[in-house]
């Protein structure tokens, strides 16, 4: 480390370059001792859980200078932190037809995923909250459900018999790797569903089970048209941390 630099402890630790990475796929403490200065995170909550919508991504936050917040916003300040412990919780995915749970890093919160992200014959679609992601599709049809709204764009409106398309997610090159997280997913239709977003959002379906929500990013589950009451359930979020080594 620097001189006069910290060290911190938890979650599983990588370096990158000049970083030194956190990533928490299970809840924990961040623990500082001394000080950190322009402390990075993303911050991922969990998915929301299917029904015959397709679900919303968990909402997502992020301080990375050049790269983008929930709703495409720009990046939040980074942090300082002094000696001390940090609660980090991961939020779990959301049963089917049930929101994400919140993922936490110290202060910052990101909104579990919203079950109703996507609606179906003209419903209101669920808005999130500002700067964490996007609004589910607006169903135009009794016969096909929207889907849900993922970390970059919103979800995609329902055809006449076939579910909308999960709404994207967002890349970070946080851990060193562009990886892309917080999709939406899929609606469930008549006689299709719609597939769901990048970045671990679940495919809608006609009959049976849809796709999950992919574990470790916040992903929405898919609908399911003929099965909503079994349709799926969001992944979980994730908590990364990173600071000059």
């Amino acid at each position: 480390m620097l001189a006069g630099r910290s060290f911190a402890t938890g979650g599983t630790v990588t370096t990158s370059g000049d970083y030194t990475i956190h990533t928490f796929n299970a809840s924990g403490t961040f623990e500082v001792s001394g000080s950190l200065n322009n402390v990075e995170y993303l911050v991922v909550a969990g998915g929301g859980g299917g029904y015959q919508h397709g679900s919303g991504a968990g909402g997502y936050r992020s301080s990375i200078p050049g790269e983008l917040s929930g709703g495409s916003s720009t990046s939040e300040s980074r942090l300082s932190l002094n000696t001390g412990s940090f609660t980090v919780t991961i939020g779990a995915g959301g049963p089917n037809n049930t929101i994400g749970s919140n993922s936490v890093f110290g202060t910052i919160i990101s909104s579990g995923g919203a079950s109703t992200a996507g609606t179906r014959g003209g419903g209101t679609p669920h808005t999130p909250i500002s700067g964490q992601g996007t609004s589910g599709g607006r169903g135009t049809s009794n016969q096909a459900a929207a889907g849900g709204g993922g970390a970059a764009t919103a979800g995609g409106g329902s055809g006449t018999t076939n579910g909308g398309i999960g709404g994207n997610g967002l890349s970070s090159s946080i851990t060193g790797s562009a990886v892309t997280r917080g999709g939406g997913g899929g609606g469930g239709g008549y006689h299709s569903g719609g597939a769901g977003g990048s970045g671990g959002g679940g495919a809608g379906t006609r009959l049976g089970a849809a796709t999950n929500g992919a574990d470790n990013t916040g992903g929405g589950g898919g609908g399911s048209w003929f099965a909503a009451a079994t349709a799926s359930s969001g992944g979980s979020g994730v908590v990364i941390v990173r600071y000059l080594s």
